[in-house]
């Protein structure tokens, strides 16, 4: 299967609905049954390079009992191991996360509070573990300790990846907004613009600065032009309806930059948009030319 074409996606259709039906069947099996049931799913994970998360995963999600657990651990750690001499680091790390996430799935399920944050403590070496735990405390009111688990994080060299730091800046968010620290909100709704360019921080912002943003906004732009996001610089022009700065800002990007903003600026600037129009056209057609030879 592996050598297979599935460029169509039928295969992967057929695996997945053959994975829902055992889902189904799990479901309503009780006792001896059920039992069954994982011993014979567990078999086919551990030789099935493929499905075999997705298999394993079946069976931990209908245990009930400390020998049934103790089978499926027993697969997550061969499952776990498999790739640690012979492929990459990455991959390896990836088995040994997914084999960790499985067996949380149990821990919530099964075991008390305690052992569930213990869990949690043991692995937040991993990023994935660390902002469940930050969660965990959060909702239990430990706003210190995800503080200083979010901040400790941070800190860290090479934490760089921007869908992990924008999760970590949005929790230290929520807890600056429920201690009223109105400085700190600002500062993390700052950063969390700078690092997702998302506009509702822009709101939020101008919201958080009503009395002075006229200030606020000035130094907000200049803050923007010099960050790796700066095309979100001109959303805030449009945000604030500054209407030849966008204007300026389209003029000088790629063409695809203008389908974001003309609707806006099409009717305000019929003229200059019409001009870069045709300077658009003038350049893909030199390029089709220069292609054709």
């Amino acid at each position: 299967m592996s050598h297979a074409d599935d460029s169509g996606g039928d295969l992967g259709t057929c695996i997945s609905r053959a994975l829902q039906g055992i889902r189904t069947v799990a479901d309503e099996l009780t006792g001896s049954r059920r039992t069954r049931l994982i011993e014979r799913v567990l078999d086919e994970a551990l030789t099935d390079p493929y499905q075999g998360w997705d298999l394993i995963e079946i069976a931990a999600d209908i245990v009930e009992n400390a020998d049934e657990r103790t089978k499926v651990d027993v697969a997550l750690e061969d499952m776990a191991c498999r790739r640690e001499d012979r492929d990459s680091a990455f991959l390896s790390d990836f088995d040994k996360k997914r084999a960790a996430m499985i067996r949380l799935s149990l821990v919530e399920r099964l075991d008390s509070c305690r052992e569930h944050e213990t869990f949690l403590r043991n692995r937040i070496n991993w990023t994935e573990f660390r902002i469940k735990l930050v969660d965990h405390l959060i909702e239990r009111g430990d706003l210190e300790e995800s503080k200083r688990l979010c901040e400790e994080w941070l800190a860290e060299p090479g934490h760089n990846r921007r869908g992990h730091r924008s999760e970590i800046l949005g929790r230290l968010l929520w807890i600056a907004v429920d201690e009223g620290n109105i400085a700190d909100e600002i500062r993390l709704t700052e950063c969390l613009l700078l690092e997702t360019g998302q506009t509702r921080y822009v709101k939020r912002l101008k919201a958080l600065n009503e009395a002075d943003w006229s200030t606020y906004r000035h130094q907000l732009l200049q803050m923007l032009a010099s960050s790796r996001n700066s095309a979100v610089t001109a959303d805030v022009y449009v945000i604030e309806e500054m209407w030849p700065e966008p204007l300026a800002y389209v003029s000088s990007q790629h063409r695809y930059a203008i389908d974001h903003y003309r609707e806006h600026l099409d009717p305000r600037f019929p003229e200059q948009m019409s001009q870069l129009y045709e300077r658009i056209a003038l350049q893909v057609l030199t390029q089709e030319v220069n292609r054709k030879g």
